[in-house]
């Protein structure tokens, strides 16, 4: 018992994150399927009421049958005529009023308009709605109790005995049902996100040193930057070990390997957890730290990373390991972040020039005509 409440709360748990972490494709899947579903509904509605005229003696159209057309038309045009990047809320209350249409209507067919007939399409109703879009469990399953309740509350008021015997019985059946269906539907959809996020999660990230990869920290490196311009207070270090080609060639790519994959663990135990990291390729790494913009404490960073990376290799390199450091800082200014790329790369090579082993630092100076 306690494995299986287990289960359930961390099912609930994933739901909770993928409606917080995917709002955008969550409103885009939900947006689609609504505009088919509404569609889909007028085209069925149609044909069930021409079949219901051939086929079923003297039968006539309720009221309810009548208003549903026109209201199910409106939703489709409604949701077809909707321009632009769909929004997360404003999709997930469309979609619920789509559903609270639908589970009125059935309903209101069902039971005002045939009391002694049984019903048809109640349940397939609750068990289709739970399962149709992604919305919070709250009105999910919010919706569905209340549409059963509702449900049974007229089905005893208006139908005889034994038409409403087996209507409940089919209520039951459908909520069990529904909720069966609806679970593993969203179980399904849970499990394509997670991997969609560890494949995203394994993209952006270099293999070696788990850091960001290059075009991962461009594209946060920009997102950066379009927050913070124009008036950005930060410093880019471009970090390179100096003679990487000779450690591999005298002991081998494994200890190569391990210097890389220790670089970034010394670059991530000295920096902020908000500074962005990255392993730009080969033996180059790239640093972006939010208001870090004191050169002091610029080259004391520098000057420890000297030590941690002597402490880590010495083991296994007998010669004292190196690295140059180019670093361009901005006070303030708004910041073309290519310009600024470019500004550390060239004092990183002016540290190379002066004899590697050391930092140079430079204020940014932006370009751009403002």
């Amino acid at each position: 018992m306690g494995k299986l409440t287990s289960s359930i709360d961390s099912h609930f748990k994933r739901r909770r994150l993928y409606l917080a972490n995917d709002r955008g494709e969550i409103a885009q899947t939900n947006m689609t399927t609504l505009r088919y579903a509404s569609l889909l509904t007028v085209v069925l509605l149609v044909t069930f009421l021409v079949l219901a005229f051939l086929l079923i003696d003297g039968w006539q159209p309720s009221p309810y049958h009548l208003v549903f057309l026109p209201v199910s038309l409106f939703v489709c045009i409604l949701a077809w005529r909707r321009k632009g990047e769909p929004d997360f809320t404003s999709t997930m209350l469309l979609c619920t009023a789509y559903e609270i249409m639908l589970y009125a209507f059935i309903i209101m067919i069902a039971t005002l308009g045939g009391p002694d007939a049984p019903s048809s399409f109640v349940q397939l109703a609750c068990v289709a709605m739970p399962s149709l879009f992604v919305l919070p469990s709250l009105i999910t399953y919010g919706l569905l109790f209340i549409a059963e309740l509702s449900s049974v509350a007229l089905i005893l008021a208006l139908k005889n005995g034994i038409v409403a015997q087996y209507d409940i019985f089919g209520l039951i059946v459908g909520l069990f049902f529904a909720i069966c269906v609806s679970q593993l539907v969203m179980e399904s959809r849970l499990k394509a996100s997670e991997a969609k996020m560890r494949y995203e999660a394994m993209s952006k990230r270099d293999t070696l040193s788990s850091l960001y990869n290059k075009r991962a920290f461009f594209e946060h490196a920009e997102r950066y930057f379009k927050d913070h311009n124009p008036s950005s207070f930060c410093s880019l270090a471009v970090i390179d070990i100096d003679n990487f080609k000779e450690v591999n060639d005298t002991y081998g790519h494994s200890i190569g390997d391990k210097l890389l994959t220790g670089m970034g663990e010394i670059l991530l135990e000295l920096y902020r957890p908000t500074d962005l990291i990255a392993r730009f390729g080969g033996d180059e790494y790239l640093v972006l730290a939010d208001h870090m913009i004191d050169e002091d404490i610029i080259r004391r960073r520098f000057n420890e990373l000297q030590m941690r990376v002597a402490e880590k290799t010495s083991d296994h390199i007998n010669e004292p390991v190196t690295f140059s450091m180019g670093v361009t800082i901005a006070t303030g200014q708004n910041v073309v972040f290519a310009e600024l790329f470019q500004q550390a790369d060239e004092a990183l090579y002016e540290a190379k020039n002066a004899g590697k082993n050391t930092c140079e630092v430079k204020r940014y100076l932006n370009k751009q005509p403002e």
